[in-house]
């Protein structure tokens, strides 16, 4: 792969120039970015999440549970929740031991103000003020909180838990990352091996998010991941947050971490009757992120993406009527097939 190209901005601007772009050529994740490269010449059949769920839905397993909506409020009675009332109390002492960490991964790539009335972090705001649906503010304390979020988002996220006493979390027990993106390459069939990564400008590599499977690399790749176990965590729970019409339904719960721990599981998740996975709803014990090392699987992207180029010295706009690009996507569900069996998979189906 030759990437040349790449340094020729080095060469000629402004200096705060050139230190973005040398910026963004020291950010790259080059082994991840060799990784994503080998999906583009892989043809196996289509992964489908669907149907990986709907597998483990049919299945006559004590690692099935179904739970109504009403149950997943903190507020919830004995006498409603029945049996399952034991995996909310499980999932309850493991947050006030500080055994479990909690990762918030925000979606909100298209609004460009989100502190504005309907941006992500309005919303976060909006989610850590209620104790109806977040962990208690006792337990806040013992518990760790990984945010991964778009770039343009971090600055006003930081502001906000500085702004806010930081939400009774302990500052030094806070971790706010930038999410996992690799450079869109070219897809010339002139050059079928030749994947140039593509330039947003002179001085700016153009990438794109990987998508949820990101986030286990990204935990990795900073040492995250051995933090967490340094601390005594034993289960990473991941919630996906984006800005919705009904903000009420939205519950980060403990009876999911609770079930699993109950099952000796390795991965939990939560899931509607909805065919649709919108919302990611995870749980993951520690042990298995270890053994997983943040390996993640891609799948390559056609996609249409202008940029520019050099041309006999000169910057020119290239812009496309066809896809001319890959961009690489991962999808955190694909790490079911890492864990040592089924039975170590924990499914919660959330009924109306």
């Amino acid at each position: 792969m030759e990437q040349k190209h790449v340094f020729d901005g080095l060469r000629f601007g402004e200096k705060s120039q050139r230190n973005l772009l040398a910026d963004h050529i020291l950010n790259v994740n080059s082994t991840l970015l060799q990784k994503a490269l080998q999906s583009i010449d892989t043809s196996s059949k289509r992964w489908n999440v669907t149907e990986e769920i709907n597998a483990l839905r049919a299945r006559v397993s004590e690692c099935n549970l179904s739970v109504s909506r009403e149950c997943l409020s903190f507020d919830a009675s004995k006498e409603n929740m029945g049996d399952n009332f034991s995996f909310l109390q499980q999932g309850q002492n493991l947050f006030s031991e500080g055994k479990v960490s909690i990762c918030l991964v925000l979606n909100d790539h298209e609004n460009e103000e989100p502190e504005g009335e309907n941006g992500v972090v309005s919303y976060l705001h909006a989610l850590l003020d209620e104790e109806q649906r977040f962990i208690k503010e006792e337990d806040r304390a013992c518990v760790p909180l990984v945010i991964v979020s778009p770039e343009h988002t971090i600055e006003a996220l930081q502001k906000l838990f500085q702004d806010n006493d930081h939400f009774g979390f302990e500052s030094e027990k806070i971790w706010i990352l930038k999410e996992e993106t690799l450079p869109v390459v070219c897809s010339s069939p002139e050059e079928p091996k030749k994947h140039k990564i593509l330039m947003k400008s002179p001085w700016e590599i153009l990438e794109s998010p990987v998508g949820s499977g990101g986030v286990l690399s990204i935990l990795a790749s900073h040492g995250t991941t051995d933090s967490l176990s340094t601390l005594g965590i034993n289960y990473l729970q991941v919630h996906s947050i984006e800005t919705k019409p009904q903000p009420s339904q939205h519950y980060i719960n403990p009876m999911l971490v609770g079930f699993v721990s109950a099952r000796g599981a390795e991965i939990g998740i939560q899931v509607t009757e909805e065919s649709e996975l919108k919302n990611l709803e995870m749980t993951f014990s520690m042990k298995f992120l270890k053994r997983l090392k943040g390996k993640i699987e891609f799948e390559a992207v056609m996609k249409m993406n202008s940029h520019v180029q050099n041309v006999e010295k000169e910057w020119v706009e290239s812009v496309p009527s066809e896809p001319n690009s890959f961009e690489f996507r991962s999808d955190i569900y694909r790490v079911l097939s890492e864990c040592s069996s089924s039975a170590k998979i924990c499914l919660m189906n959330i009924t109306v």
